[in-house]
């Protein structure tokens, strides 16, 4: 609102310091003004206003009453302060806004309530509203709704003010009738599978929100792009789509931790958000994070105190991929900021086929981190693609008869480059270990003389056994030979 030279006032907002009144006001301008409502909650939300009039100017006032209200301030200020009107109003309403007519169907309203509000007695309720209706043929009433009632647009609008008047506590109770029919199996979504194995393990589901702000990401290393930055955000922290679950899901620990939480093992199944071309500009990726600090098991008298590590997350991660495929992991180094430079890891899942899928990482948080935030305790935390469980089946259960043969082990001692993995060794061994392979263990790993600056020595113990024979230590010891040369020829390994 301007006068010939400057502002005085934003719209249905607030007004400015000139236009206001003091003690020494004497003489009075009086206006009274409709504003659209789009405009004065855009208005506010810029200028981050929140005042009595952008409440009520925001959900609609009538267009209609600006010169009853305004001869009703003047009438107050005749009785209360002594005033005296000088001149009359001058009113601008260049296109009036006029009453609405709206149809309501006794069919509409029986469809949508599923019970008799009282048909009959709708246009005396209404009419006590103001609205005015007129009976049409086929069990139809068109009411004329005046501007106050900004509400009231659409069809539906007058079903919704038909029950209110008939009374929420007067709805009748109808319970659904069921049919006695096969109740189809259950098909359980690859997520719900996810959070039930999760959750018997004893993790426990959190959810954020999908925003976040900048601080947070980049706090952890990961961009806040402008394709997911939030034009009228709800706070501003909570002014971009998130691009990971990580800056969260550590908040989450943080706050628990300072609650006397100790003992938490918490996990998180949601979508995160990156850029991408096209329309919308960008995309969104499932994925799975899970985050353990304290104890391994509840405090006993018998049993010593050990801390949950980045094993044990590990484990938990192994498993999950073992629901979807026999395999193994592939372990390298990261370097995510975010997680202390000694203990982490990027891992890759390897299954007997040869698949290869993107693990994420995993890690213990940074000690600048933790220092930062106050935290005494190593927060273990790990991010995951989820293309594993989304795109692959479940390991269907399959059951065998127990052998009532023995089973025979032996002991394989390789030496291998410092480069080599146990994922990448037990991977080869499961695939060609032969029909006769149970189990592979690995128990043991050796670095020093006598072997050479590269080398490690790494342990497994395998056990065989054949479902219709006892084996021989020929046959074991043969089946032993072919999987050696395998892993001499695909990993290079030698026997200590």
């Amino acid at each position: 609102v301007a006068d010939a030279s400057r502002a005085v006032g934003l719209a249905g907002v607030m007004g400015g310091e000139g236009s206001g009144v003091s003690e020494t006001t004497r003489d009075l301008l009086l206006e009274s003004a409709f504003f659209v409502p789009d405009v004065v909650r855009k208005a506010a939300k810029r200028a981050g206003l929140q005042t009595e009039s952008s409440y009520r100017f925001e959900r609609g006032v009538d267009p209609n009453g600006c010169v009853e209200s305004l001869n009703r301030l003047a009438a107050l200020i005749q009785e209360w302060a002594g005033g005296e009107a000088s001149a009359d109003q001058v009113d601008q309403y260049p296109v009036a806004v006029a009453a609405l007519d709206i149809s309501l169907r006794r069919k509409t309203l029986d469809r949508v309530l599923g019970y008799d509000a009282g048909w009959d007695k709708i246009p005396e309720a209404f009419k006590s509203l103001g609205m005015e209706g007129k009976a049409l043929a086929g069990e139809e009433y068109t009411f004329r709704v005046p501007t106050f009632r900004s509400d009231l647009r659409r069809e539906i609008d007058l079903v919704e003010e038909a029950a209110r008047l008939y009374g929420y506590h007067r709805i009748p109770t109808q319970y659904p009738s069921i049919a006695l029919n096969e109740i189809p199996p259950h098909r359980e979504s690859p997520l719900d599978r996810l959070r039930r194995v999760l959750v018997g393990w004893g993790f426990t589901e959190v959810l954020h929100y999908s925003f976040t702000s900048p601080q947070a990401l980049n706090r952890f290393g990961f961009a806040a792009p402008e394709e997911t930055t939030l034009m009228n955000p709800i706070s501003e922290e909570l002014g971009v789509m998130r691009s990971s679950l990580l800056p969260q899901m550590a908040q989450t620990l943080k706050q628990n931790l300072f609650r006397g939480n100790k003992d938490l093992k918490l996990f998180e199944l949601r979508p995160v958000y990156r850029s991408a071309e096209g329309s919308p500009p960008f995309a969104e990726e499932w994925k799975l994070c899970l985050g353990i600090s304290g104890s391994r098991r509840a405090l006993h008298f018998m049993e010593k105190e050990e801390g949950v590590s980045l094993l044990d997350l590990k484990g938990y991660l192994k498993a999950l991929a073992e629901l979807y495929g026999q395999g193994g992991f592939f372990e390298s180094p990261s370097g995510r900021g975010y997680f202390h430079p000694k203990r982490q890891a990027a891992l890759v899942w390897q299954k007997m086929d040869g698949a290869r899928f993107d693990m994420g990482g995993l890690g213990e948080l940074h000690p600048i981190l933790a220092e930062e935030w106050g935290l005494r305790v190593p927060v273990a935390l790990a991010e995951i693609p989820l293309d594993l469980f989304l795109t692959e089946s479940k390991n269907p259960v399959k059951f065998q008869e127990v052998s009532p043969f023995p089973s025979v082990w032996r002991d394989l001692n390789l030496v291998v480059g410092e480069s080599v993995s146990q994922g990448e060794i037990l991977a080869e061994i499961r695939a060609h270990g032969g029909p006769w392979l149970r189990q592979v263990v690995f128990f043991d790993l050796y670095r020093g003389k006598p072997l050479v600056e590269g080398q490690k020595s790494m342990t497994f113990t395998l056990e065989y056994g054949a479902p219709e024979k006892t084996l021989t230590d020929e046959e074991v010891n043969q089946a032993r030979e072919r999987l050696l040369g395998n892993l001499k020829e695909h990993i290079g390994a030698s026997l200590r």
